[in-house]
């Protein structure tokens, strides 16, 4: 899955039973307590506004968090 995902797409695929605004919420916590995700996202450009992942950003979530 490298292609740039809306972050609430991506955010979905990983908890379907959520709402899309729960499901980022959750997903961005992930992404926080993951602290070496959180530091490889940063140096790949991550912010926490954006709301497109780049391909860059969602080949390391794939990577730390697994498949969704």
């Amino acid at each position: 899955m490298s292609l740039p995902l809306r972050k609430s797409d991506l955010a979905v695929l990983y908890f379907p039973e959520l709402a899309s605004h729960q499901a980022c919420n959750r997903l961005r916590r992930w992404i926080v307590r993951c602290t070496e995700l959180h530091d490889r996202l940063r140096e790949a450009g991550y912010r926490s506004e954006q709301r497109i992942f780049t391909p860059r950003q969602v080949g390391l979530i794939v990577r730390f968090l697994g498949e969704p």
